[in-house]
């Protein structure tokens, strides 16, 4: 019981990935210039926007809209189109609630919502087989959005075509009623939208200098549990090369690659609530919902401590089955993998979800209680994760979000394909990772989502100090450094780090003090109780 109940939590934290920093003009620093960023896609000629470190083609359409009778299912090509289309805006966020902190603060009630954003470094044209690097948010499967990331200084200093994408979200990506399988068994319309967006680069990237056969896919969080499910997917074999996953390898948001007979009595639920009935009208019902109603029951579930939402399922054709399972298995694309996480990654959630005050030992005792089901399990726990300990009880309980959530399946994926593939981990461990704006005040640690501003420029953040901005050229080195060759080490001069194996020192840290440089194995565990819940067998 006591492995089952935490197992819920970690899937509800993981649930509000990605809502750290996020920034709603990606693609501002790049400065209207000269007509020479027009450039030929399958679909039609588009015109960008020219800057002194490259070009963005914003809002480029890569599917069509999924509105109507394509309102859940697969995406179909976007229609083409004549002369030339200006692609320097971005297109909408897919259909989203508003969100406290990510995503957008009004939210989306935008169908249309299929487009990708791609930027180049300067001087990319046709034949320069650069690589490729495409991004998949984070968000919980519930918000966010490819335009929320601005790839513009990554792409420059990696010399790499950089790609950010939009797919479904919340019931409008991962409903699953029977009644949606009757001519196609493939459900997880998000996961498609992702594969299509991977199918669109491979067919259009050379045309803006990229090399269609040296694509990087690198996710956060959700973003990241999305990559695990394309590197177990069929339908994404062939279609990249290398895989990174950030804070959220193969650790489902909602529900966690459950069996599809499972998902749907959560969707059944759902579609009862907007007065559609299983029968077989139900879909031309739900089809018949203005979006405003999709969203409504969306956010009626706690994201920390529910486990229920939307997210993957196990359909039998995207996805056939348990994503960490398969890559246990060894049954996932043969390729190189980056993975990682941040040491507080736990932090935000408990943030989010008790503000600034935390919460008293008497409340922290109870909440085990409530998640185990046992107080003797509870007070285990406790005596592992003691105040004493992390100073104060809101923080032990982040400890144990960060090490269920996060470190245990990182862990675990790590050590299950090292042998079959050439793997690296990390952990990103900067304690002054700075914060948005409003929580500027806020000292929570290397937090979850605090590395992706190292990356991909966050303007709605803080600047980083000279300590931290060459932490961040060392990480767009190693990323892209990997892009190029599958190796962090091979390429632009960075820090070696060493393959992960389960014999010798295996994770990177990332830290603007560069030491200690790694972390053994036993290290790792040991700072994340790793062999405890082993034991008791907290994620299976």
């Amino acid at each position: 019981m006591l492995g089952g109940r935490l197992a819920g939590l970690a899937a509800g934290v993981v649930a509000v990935a990605g809502l750290a920093v996020v920034a709603p003009d990606a693609g501002a620093a790049v400065r209207d210039g000269a007509d020479d960023g027009v450039v030929s896609t399958d679909a039609g000629m588009i015109r960008g926007v020219v800057g002194e470190r490259g070009r963005a083609f914003l809002g480029v359409p890569f599917a069509q809209a999924p509105v109507g009778e394509l309102r859940w299912r697969a995406p179909q090509q976007a229609a083409s189109w004549s002369g030339v289309r200006d692609t320097v805006s971005p297109g909408p966020l897919c259909a989203q609630n508003p969100s406290p902190a990510g995503g957008s603060p009004t939210g989306s009630t935008a169908e249309d919502c299929l487009y990708l954003n791609v930027y180049t470094p300067a001087g990319a044209r046709p034949g320069a087989d650069l690589p490729v690097m495409v991004w998949l948010h984070g968000g919980g499967f519930v918000i966010g959005g490819g335009s929320l990331y601005d790839p513009e200084a990554l792409a420059d200093k990696t010399n790499s075509v950089v790609v950010t994408t939009n797919y479904r979200l919340g019931a409008l990506g991962f409903l699953a009623l029977p009644g949606l399988t009757a001519a196609d068994p493939a459900l997880n319309f998000g996961i498609q939208d992702q594969q299509a967006a991977l199918r669109w680069t491979r067919g259009n990237i050379e045309n803006f200098g990229g090399d269609r056969d040296r694509v990087m896919l690198f996710g956060e969080s959700a973003g990241a549990a999305s990559v695990c499910v394309n590197l177990t997917s069929p339908r994404a074999e062939g279609l990249f090369h290398r895989a990174v996953m950030q804070s959220g390898a193969c650790a489902f948001a909602r529900p966690g690659g459950k069996p599809v007979a499972d998902k749907y009595a959560r969707s059944q639920k759902f579609a009862a609530k907007l007065g559609c009935p299983d029968g077989p009208a139900q879909i031309d019902c739900l089809r018949g919902k203005d979006v405003k109603d999709l969203l409504g029951p969306a956010g009626d579930e706690n994201p920390l401590l529910s486990a229920e939402g939307w997210g993957p399922v196990v359909d039998g054709a995207v996805l056939p089955g348990d994503p960490a399972g398969r890559m246990e298995a060894g049954k996932f694309h043969r390729m190189p993998i980056m993975l990682g996480t941040n040491r507080d990654e736990g932090r935000l959630f408990t943030y989010l979800a008790y503000g600034p005050r935390g919460i008293t030992e008497d409340e922290y005792r109870k909440l085990l209680v409530a998640m185990t089901g046992s107080e003797a399990a509870a007070n285990t726990i406790a005596g592992i994760y003691s105040t004493q300990r992390y100073g104060t009880p809101v923080n032990a309980l982040s400890a144990i979000i960060t090490d269920t959530g996060f470190a245990f399946n990182t862990d675990r994926v790590a050590k299950a394909i090292s042998g079959r593939t050439p793997t690296y981990a990390y952990e990103f461990t900067d304690a002054d990772a700075p914060l948005s704006p409003a929580l500027t005040d806020l000292r929570i640690g290397a937090y979850h989502g605090g590395e992706i501003q190292y990356l991909l420029t966050m303007p709605s953040t803080p600047l980083l100090n000279d300590a931290q901005r060459a932490l961040s050229t060392q990480m767009m080195g190693y990323w892209g450094n990997f892009a190029a060759t599958g190796n962090p080490n091979r390429g632009a001069a960075v820090p070696p780090w060493p393959a992960f194996n389960v014999f010798s020192t295996p994770y990177r840290n990332l830290n603007p003090s560069g030491s200690p440089a790694t972390f053994s194995l036993g290290a790792y565990q040991l700072t994340h109780n790793l062999p405890f819940w082993k034991f008791v067998g907290a994620l299976g």
